[in-house]
């Protein structure tokens, strides 16, 4: 917004005082500290002419270490007028005596000598101040050498008071003179200057429009004012002339509009004009035609544009027009943009266009161009990027990693998402780099039989490789890839599968058949072997039988051949042939128990199922592994801390309670047995049974804090007679009887987890 000249004028009345009243503070701020110079060395130099006075007397008692003729010496000098305080210190700048107000006090901080090393030259003394007070510092020389230091405390407060006097008297001068210089400087502009102006502007408003004559205030106005209004009355001459002339080509111009309008009606193109200076626009019929309206049916206004314009497309269009605008003739405009039409479809609209016109000052006067529907040609571009889009979008979320390289350098030209998932690089890292820089091949001799098939064959389809990840974990790939050119030159498109998981099941299902074959090979070997374990096991009964000194038909034996029965009794015991036989027996028993289970397995029995509680389950095994023989003798279970998880609402499931239990414990002595013969042992050895349902099933986890297991181990653990106890200490039939009490006899899984050095968790799962 414009200012008038009394505001200008009070601005640089105001700008002017205000450096004149810098340049005065300056000039009195130097004076005042010249002056307070002055004072300051007057004061040193009255203080200096104090101590030469004292200087004998002082170096005589100094140098007799008269302490108490220079306390009243330092007493004396201290009541000088103005004089704070006298302190003497030695040589050395320890502290000797101190005086204030004619009284002797302590002096405890020492001086710092170093610092008046160059005192002893000319003027002989030192001082400092903070313009509160002044310290005077003077050598005591004896003889030539220096033998004690006298420090004065001396009163600046009367010369900062007289510095405060003297700077406010100065102020007030320049306050005043400034006021009064303002007052004369804006009267004598006013009557001289504004008042003029404004009856000179009155004069040209009041003008006569159809004459174009007016009555300038020139008798009584200044020359300057009196000049202007006659220059204004010259203008308004020359202007009727101009106006005259520019009515002659007015009527020129209207003859050439009418040319140039019969050809822009055969134009296929709408043509724009735009007054920038007065926002005055001008369409062609042809332009309303292209957008479905009659002519002149909207106003011709640069606000019809922008309805018009699609709200995505206007901001960037109309920045280009700005470009132009402030370009000064470097720049046409050009943009494409969507405008509706009158049935409310989207045309696609180029735009070109120029600044036409310009004042002298190269400021935009008017602007025209031309609109081109392009609407075709943008939907046929569209098609072709869709297109595009989708084959990118199908190269980039392929679930299959894909890579695109140069035959010849080897070096990756692009990668998809599931490449980066694989290897672990990004994108960026990937592009302009080989395979074998990042390391992929893990085995680098396999891109040479890759290239070697291709070159062979043409194609190479699921080949199969190790990869590493950017971690250096393995990754099993499967590779199909060929050979094509991309702008005259040989790339390699190939599609990696990640198989790892595939190979996992195929490894599971290769085991699961293995251990379906070793089922029915153990259940056969079961029925082989239950004939001769059932004469084993009536024989070893007989022999107890026979061997009874009680029973009466071996009475009736032995007296028939003169055999005493005690004595043949004590004869076994002795050697121990009893516990021989019963350990036959037992031992007869269990394998029998084992064969009677393997065999009811075979059978896939259902028999003896009923409604089972799970706690109740857990607990009775808990029980069953507590009081183990083997656990007691070998294991103490009641060491291992032991901690239950069952989810509530985990519903009865129907089971064969003793086969379920009889899982349970093995599981829970192998995790005891591994525990305790752990190397290093296990510190708090910890076993945590969890249980919860999933959908119709429950789940249940037992895990240990163990040495757990390597992966070879863990491929292996549910195989029959498989086991990594010592001889004589194992069967290796505990978890494969497991395996299958829970897959073959309940329709449940069972699985197995382990991480060495970490522990083990087996996780079973059963049908509710």
């Amino acid at each position: 917004m414009s200012k008038s000249i009394s505001q200008r004028m009070n601005r640089d009345i105001l700008f002017t005082f205000a450096v004149i009243g810098i340049l005065f503070v300056a000039m009195g701020s130097l004076m005042q500290v010249r002056w307070k110079d002055d004072n300051i060395h007057t004061v040193c130099r009255i203080l200096d002419t104090l101590v030469s006075r004292e200087q004998d007397n002082l170096a005589n008692e100094l140098f007799e270490r008269r302490v108490v003729a220079l306390d009243m010496r330092l007493a004396e000098i201290s009541l000088v007028q103005d004089v704070l305080r006298v302190e003497l210190y030695q040589a050395r700048g320890l502290p000797l005596a101190a005086a204030s107000n004619g009284e002797a006090m302590e002096l405890l901080e020492p001086l710092e000598v170093g610092r008046y090393d160059a005192v002893q030259g000319a003027p002989g003394y030192a001082f400092e101040h903070d313009f509160s007070s002044l310290r005077f510092t003077r050598p005591i020389v004896a003889a030539g050498e220096t033998i004690g230091w006298v420090r004065i405390s001396y009163d600046l407060s009367l010369l900062r008071k007289q510095s405060l006097s003297f700077f406010a008297f100065m102020t007030s001068i320049l306050v005043v003179t400034l006021l009064c210089t303002q007052i004369l400087l804006r009267r004598r502009l006013r009557k001289s200057v504004v008042n003029p102006l404004r009856e000179l502007g009155r004069s040209m408003q009041e003008m006569d429009v159809q004459t174009r004559t007016f009555d300038g205030p020139m008798l009584n106005a200044d020359q300057e004012i009196a000049s202007l209004s006659r220059a204004f009355q010259d203008l308004l001459t020359r202007l009727n002339i101009s106006y005259r002339d520019l009515d002659e080509a007015h009527q020129a111009l209207a003859r050439s509009e009418g040319r140039l309008s019969r050809a822009i009606a055969a134009s296929t193109d709408g043509v724009w004009e735009w007054s920038y200076s007065t926002g005055q626009t001008y369409f062609s019929p042809r332009w309303y035609e292209m957008l479905g309206y009659g002519d002149q049916e909207l106003p011709m206004t640069f606000q019809t544009w922008k309805e018009l314009c699609h709200p995505d497309d206007f901001q960037e269009a109309s920045r280009r027009i700005q470009d132009v605008v402030e370009s000064n003739g470097t720049k046409s405009y050009n943009a494409e943009f969507r405008m509706r039409t009158n049935d409310g479809a989207w045309k696609w609209i180029m735009g070109r266009g120029d600044v036409i016109e310009r004042d002298a000052e190269g400021s935009p006067l008017l602007l025209s161009g031309t609109h081109t529907d392009i609407t075709e040609r943008r939907q046929a571009e569209e098609r072709l990027r869709q297109s595009e889009e989708k084959f990118s979008q199908l190269f980039r979320l392929s679930p299959d990693a894909i890579v695109l390289l140069h035959v010849d350098s080897g070096r990756l030209v692009d990668v998809n998402d599931s490449f980066v998932t694989i290897s672990g690089y990004r994108r960026e890292e990937t592009l302009g780099r080989t395979l074998l820089e990042l390391g992929v091949y893990r085995n680098p001799d396999e891109r040479e039989e890759i290239y070697s098939r291709l070159k062979r064959d043409g194609t190479l389809r699921d080949y199969e490789f190790e990869a590493l990840h950017k971690d250096g974990s393995v990754v099993f790939c499967a590779m199909t890839c060929q050979t094509l050119e991309i702008d005259g030159a040989p790339h390699l498109l190939a599609v990696l599968r990640d198989v790892t998981q595939m190979k996992k099941l195929r490894d599971v299902m290769i085991q699961s058949e293995k251990m379906r074959s070793v089922g029915g090979m153990a259940a056969g070997i079961a029925h082989e072997i239950n004939n001769p374990l059932g004469i084993i096991l009536q024989a070893s009964h007989n022999l107890l039988q026979r061997s009874r000194p009680d029973f009466a038909k071996n009475i009736e034996a032995a007296r028939d051949i003169g055999l005493d029965m005690e004595l043949m009794a004590r004869y076994m015991r002795a050697r121990k042939l009893d516990v021989f036989i019963a350990d036959i027996k037992e031992a007869a028993t269990r394998a029998a128990g084992i064969i009677r289970r393997m065999l009811d397995f075979s059978r896939l029995a259902e028999s003896g199922r009923s409604q089972c509680d799970l706690a109740t389950l857990v607990e009775h095994s808990l029980a069953l592994a507590r009081n183990d023989y083997d656990l007691k003798k070998f294991y103490d279970f009641k060491k291992i801390d032991l901690k239950i998880e069952i989810e509530e609402g985990v519903e009865e499931f129907a089971c064969t309670e003793t086969e379920i239990e009889q899982v349970f414990l093995n599981i829970l002595r192998n995790a005891a047995q591994a525990m305790a013969e752990a190397s290093p042992p296990v510190e708090n050895p910890r076993i945590v049974i969890r249980a919860c349902a999933v959908l119709d099933r429950v789940r249940i986890e037992i895990e240990d804090n163990g040495p757990g297991m390597e992966p070879e181990i863990c491929l292996r653990i549910f195989e029959p007679f498989f086991t990594t106890k010592p001889p004589g200490q194992g069967t290796g039939l505990g978890l494969s009887v497991s395996y299958f009490i829970i897959t073959k006899g309940h329709d449940g899984s069972m699985e197995v987890e382990s991480t060495p050095g970490v522990g083990t968790r087996f996780i079973i799962e059963l049908p509710l």
